[in-house]
C-alpha cells in the first residue's frame, strides 16, 4: 500500500515536472525573434492535457489567454482561460499574482469588447484583496481609473487617484504619489475644472520642491509639460513663454544624467509601487519638442517650430516599439505640421502629411475616434487652400458632427464663416446664422487666442457689410489681445485688414502704418500669402501717391509671391492625396494613386460671386487658434515596466497635450467693399485690381492664417486660407500630452489548448 501510494506521489511529481518543462519551452519559443507563437501554444496546450497540479494550470492557462490575446482574434477563448486561471490560482498558495493579472488581462478584453461594466466589477474586486501587495493594487486601480475615464465618469477617476495617492503615501512610495497627484491636476483641466487644478497642482509642486528621490527631474518635467500646455490652451502665449524656457532648461539638465532604471524593471528585483513611470526617457524629449512647436505654432513662426519637429521625428524614428504614446505625439507632431505648411503656403507639403497622420492614427483604434474631427478640420482648411469652398464647407461641418469640445467648435465656426464669406452672396444665410451663434458663444470660451480671433473674424464680417466704423472696432480689439499675447500671425492680419479698409477710404498715411510693419511680420513668420496680400496693398498704395519706383518694386515682388503661390497650388490638386477632401463619412481613406484629385483647372465654386475679386486674398483663420484635438481628452496612465504585461494600463492619452495642441482655424472673409470712394475706384483701374480686404487670424492658438494669392484675372484663384489647429485657448489645445504613461506589453505567455492562431485585427466597439 505504502509502495502505491509513493509510487502515486512520484507520478504527480513526474507529471508536474513535465508540465512545467513544457511551460519553460513555450517561453522560450515566445522569446526567439521571430516568436515562434504556434509552437508555444502546443507547449501549453500539452501541459494542460497532463491535468497538472493547480499552480501549474492556473500559470498555463494565463500564459495560455496572454497569447491568444495578443496573437489572435480568439477573444473569447483567450478570456475562459484567463478566468479558469484566477479561478484556480484561488485555491494556490502565492498565486496571487497570476490572479491579479489574469483579471487585469481580462477587464482589458473587456473593455475592448466595450463592456465596460463587466470589466470595472472585476477590477473592483481585485482592488478591494490586492492592498497587502502594493504594486498590484496600484496598477490595478491605475487600470480602473482608465476604464472610468474613457467613460467619462470624471468624478469616478479624481476619486480614485486621490484614493491612489492616499494609498502610495501610506506605503511610502513619493513618486508613485507624485505621479498621482500629477495625473489627478492634468485630468482636471482637461476637463475644465480650474480651480480644483490649480489646488492639486499647488500641491504638487510644494512636495516637489522637497522631494530628493528617484527621477526627480522627470517629475518636474511632468509637471512643467501641464502649466505650458495649460497655458497655450488657453491661448496665453506670451505668458507661457517662461514656463517653457523652465521646462527647456529642465530637460537639458535631464539629459545630463544617466537614465535610471525603475524600480523593479532588473531581472530577480521585486516590483512595488514605485515600479511606475511617466515617460521613456525619449518619449519626453518628444513630448517637450511637441509642447516647444505648439507654441511657435501659435506664436506665429512656423520655422522654429518645424524645426522642433523635425527633431521630434527623428526621436520617434529612433523608438524600437510604436506604442499609443508614439502614435499619439507622432499624430499631434504630423498635425501641427500640417497647419505650419498650410500657413505658410505650401499645400503641396501639407497634402503628404494628411495622409501620413491618417496612416498613423488607423495604427491604434483610440486615435481613431479622437482625431476624426480634427483630421476633418484639417482637411478643410486644405480645401480652403485649394478655393474649393464647396469641399472645405463639408470638411467643416463634418468636423462639427464629431465633436463637442467648444473650443475645436468656435475654430471650426470662425473657418467656416470665413468660407461661406468667400462664397457671399450664396451663403449670405448661413453666414448670417453663424455669426449670431458666435455673438453668443465666444464669450464663453476661455481662449485669449479664440476670442482674438472671433474679433477679427467680426471685423471682417463688418466689414463685408461696409459698417466700417464696426469693422475698425472689432479689428482693434483684435489687434491689441494678439499683440498683447504675442500672437505675430493674427496681428499681421489685424493690421493688413485695417490698412485694407484705411486704403479703401484714401487715408494714405494709417495705410502705411498698418501695412508696413505688417508686411515685416508675415515676412519674418514667414507667411507668403499674407505677404501676398500686403505686397498688394503696398502697390496700391504707392500707386495713390504717385511713387512709381516703389510701385514697379512691389508688383514684381507680387507676381513673384503669387507665382510660386499658384504652382505650389498646381501641384497640390495633382496630388493622389487631394482626394482626401472627398471624405465626410464611413471608414477612414485610404487614398491611391488613381484617385480623382482636385484639379486647378475646375472653376473655383465662387467664381461666380460677385464679391469673390473682394475677397480673393483673405486668408484663413488657420494658425490662430489653439490647434484641435479629439472631442474627448483622455490620459495614460502610469505604467510599469513590468516584464509580463505592462499593457494593462495602456489607455487613450489623455490630453495633457490636449490641451498642448492647437487646434486648425481658418477665418477667411470678405474685406473689402466696391466702390466706397473715388481714390478707390482709381485704385481698382490698377494693375493690382481692388482693394480687397483679407483675414487671417494668427492670434489663435497656433494656427496662423494664410492669404489666397489674389489673382488680377478673373479665372485665377486665390489659395484660400490655411489653417489653423484647434481652437482653445490659444496655442494648442490638442489634448494633454496624452502619453502620461507608458506600459509594457505583456511579454507573451502561452496558452492552453491549441486555440486558431490568426494576425489580430480587432476593431474596437465604440469609442
Amino acid at each position: 500500500m505504502a509502495g502505491v501510494e509513493s509510487s502515486g506521489s512520484g507520478g504527480s511529481q513526474t507529471t508536474a515536472g513535465t508540465a512545467a518543462g513544457l511551460i519553460s519551452v513555450a517561453d522560450y519559443f515566445l522569446s526567439l525573434a521571430p516568436q515562434r507563437v504556434y509552437e508555444a501554444v502546443q507547449c501549453l496546450m500539452g501541459a494542460l492535457a497532463l491535468t497538472p497540479p493547480p499552480r501549474i494550470e492556473a500559470r498555463a492557462r494565463l500564459q495560455l489567454g496572454l497569447i491568444l490575446y495578443h496573437h489572435t482574434n480568439n477573444l473569447v477563448e483567450a478570456r475562459e482561460h484567463l478566468d479558469k486561471a484566477m479561478l484556480v490560482s484561488q485555491a494556490v498558495a502565492h498565486g496571487d499574482d497570476v490572479r491579479f493579472e489574469a483579471a487585469s488581462v481580462s477587464a482589458r478584453i473587456l473593455t475592448e469588447q466595450g463592456s465596460s461594466q463587466q470589466a470595472k466589477t472585476i477590477l473592483r474586486s481585485v482592488v478591494e484583496s490586492s492592498p497587502q501587495y502594493p504594486y498590484w493594487h496600484c496598477r490595478l486601480m491605475f487600470q480602473l481609473i482608465d476604464v472610468m475615464a474613457k467613460e467619462k465618469d470624471v468624478t469616478g477617476v479624481c476619486a480614485m487617484l486621490t484614493k491612489c495617492a492616499e494609498y502610495t503615501q501610506q506605503v511610502d512610495a513619493p513618486y508613485t504619489r507624485l505621479l498621482s497627484m500629477l495625473y489627478k491636476g492634468a485630468y482636471l483641466l482637461t476637463h475644465r475644472n480650474y480651480a480644483e487644478a490649480a489646488r492639486e497642482l499647488s500641491a504638487c509642486r510644494a512636495l516637489l520642491d522637497s522631494y530628493k528621490g528617484r527621477s526627480a527631474l522627470e517629475l518636474e518635467a511632468f509637471y512643467l509639460v501641464i502649466q505650458v500646455a495649460h497655458l497655450l490652451v488657453a491661448g496665453q502665449v506670451k505668458t507661457s513663454k517662461p514656463h517653457l524656457k523652465k521646462l527647456q532648461q529642465c530637460v537639458k539638465s535631464l539629459s545630463t544624467e544617466p537614465e535610471e532604471p525603475p524600480v523593479g524593471g532588473c531581472p530577480g528585483s521585486p516590483l512595488t509601487a514605485e515600479s511606475f513611470h511617466w515617460l521613456s526617457r525619449k518619449q519626453i524629449y518628444i513630448a517637450v519638442y511637441l509642447v516647444s512647436m505648439m507654441h511657435w505654432v501659435q506664436a506665429g513662426y512656423t520655422e522654429k517650430a518645424l524645426s522642433f519637429a523635425d527633431k521630434a521625428m527623428k526621436l520617434i524614428d529612433e523608438l524600437k516599439d510604436e506604442d499609443h504614446i508614439a502614435l499619439m505625439l507622432k499624430a499631434h507632431l504630423l498635425e501641427n505640421t500640417i497647419l505650419c505648411f498650410l500657413m505658410q503656403g505650401s499645400p503641396t507639403k501639407a497634402t503628404d502629411n494628411l495622409q501620413q497622420v491618417i496612416e498613423t492614427c488607423h495604427k491604434h483604434p483610440q486615435l481613431v475616434y479622437s482625431h476624426r474631427a480634427v483630421l476633418h478640420t484639417l482637411l478643410g482648411l486644405y480645401a480652403l487652400s485649394l478655393d474649393n469652398y464647396e469641399k472645405s464647407v463639408a470638411q467643416f461641418t463634418t468636423a462639427l458632427q464629431h465633436t463637442n469640445d467648444p473650443d475645436l467648435r468656435t475654430f471650426v465656426i470662425l473657418n467656416l464663416a470665413i468660407t461661406y464669406m468667400k462664397m457671399r452672396p450664396d451663403k449670405d444665410q448661413e453666414l448670417s446664422d453663424l455669426m449670431q451663434s458666435l455673438q453668443v458663444d465666444t464669450p464663453s470660451t476661455a481662449c485669449q487666442s479664440l476670442k482674438a480671433a472671433a474679433f477679427y473674424v467680426r471685423g471682417l464680417y463688418s466689414s463685408c457689410q461696409l459698417k466700417l466704423h464696426d469693422a475698425k472696432r472689432h479689428l482693434r480689439e483684435s489687434l491689441v489681445m494678439s499683440n498683447t499675447g504675442d500672437l505675430n500671425k493674427l496681428t499681421t492680419c489685424s493690421l493688413i485688414l485695417l490698412g485694407q479698409i484705411f486704403l479703401s477710404l484714401g487715408n494714405t498715411k494709417e495705410t502705411m502704418d498698418m501695412v508696413s510693419p505688417a508686411m515685416q511680420l508675415a515676412s519674418k513668420i514667414p507667411d507668403r500669402m499674407l505677404q501676398l496680400w500686403a505686397s498688394r496693398l503696398l502697390g496700391e498704395l504707392h500707386h495713390m501717391i504717385g511713387n512709381q519706383q516703389s510701385e514697379d518694386s512691389e508688383r514684381e515682388n507680387y507676381a513673384k509671391i503669387l507665382g510660386e503661390l499658384q504652382a505650389d497650388q498646381a501641384e497640390a490638386a495633382k496630388s493622389p492625396h487631394s482626394g482626401l477632401v472627398q471624405w465626410t463619412v464611413g471608414d477612414w481613406p485610404v487614398p491611391r494613386g488613381d484617385e480623382k484629385s482636385l484639379s486647378t483647372a475646375e472653376p473655383s465654386t465662387t467664381s461666380t460671386h460677385n464679391n469673390s475679386q473682394l475677397l480673393r486674398d483673405v486668408p484663413s483663420v488657420s494658425g490662430l487658434a489653439a490647434k484641435p484635438s479629439s472631442s474627448s481628452h483622455t490620459l495614460s496612465w502610469p505604467s510599469s515596466d513590468k516584464a509580463k504585461d505592462a499593457g494593462a494600463f495602456e489607455q487613450e492619452p489623455m490630453d495633457v497635450t490636449s490641451s498642448v495642441q492647437g487646434r486648425p482655424t481658418s477665418a477667411q472673409g470678405d474685406a473689402s467693399k466696391s466702390n466706397i470712394s473715388h481714390q478707390q475706384k482709381k485704385v481698382n483701374e490698377k494693375p493690382f485690381g481692388r482693394v480687397s480686404s483679407s483675414t487671417s487670424n494668427e492670434g489663435l492658438a497656433f494656427g496662423l492664417t494664410n492669404e489666397k494669392p489674389p489673382s488680377s484675372r478673373a479665372n485665377e484663384r486665390p489659395l484660400s486660407g490655411l489653417t489653423n489647429e484647434r481652437p482653445s485657448s490659444g496655442l494648442t489645445n490638442e489634448r494633454p500630452l496624452s502619453g502620461l504613461t507608458n506600459e509594457k506589453p505583456l511579454s507573451g505567455l502561452t496558452n492552453e489548448k491549441p486555440p486558431s492562431i490568426r494576425p489580430k485585427e480587432r476593431h474596437p466597439s465604440g469609442p
